[in-house]
């Protein structure tokens, strides 16, 4: 039931969300998004998505080789984030990534 409702979660998102996993009972998703130029994350530190944003980055994938999301790490060009995002951010950092995009 859960990987239905990702499929579903995955098939209606976009803008640079390469994939969403939704949580069990209802406690918010996990995001999985491709870093590009207008990114809102581009050049941040996991410290500073962390306290802008109320989301956890649970790691960053950079050239095929996954990173501990270490405080001071900056987000680069092309990197992949791995984010845990509540129910309650979620629809926030939903709206800025889409706010980026268009």
């Amino acid at each position: 039931r859960a990987i239905t409702v990702s499929r579903i979660l995955q098939s209606i998102k976009s803008h640079g969300i390469r994939a969403v996993y939704s949580l069990r009972e209802n406690l918010g998703e996990v995001l999985e998004i491709d870093i590009h130029e207008n990114s809102v994350f581009m050049g941040k530190t996991v410290q500073e998505i962390t306290r802008d944003y109320g989301v956890k980055v649970g790691a960053i994938v950079r050239d095929g080789e996954f990173m501990m999301p270490l405080s001071k790490l900056t987000i680069h060009l092309t990197d992949r984030v791995i984010l845990m995002v509540s129910k309650t951010a979620s629809e926030k950092i939903e709206q800025l990534l889409s706010e980026i995009v268009e």
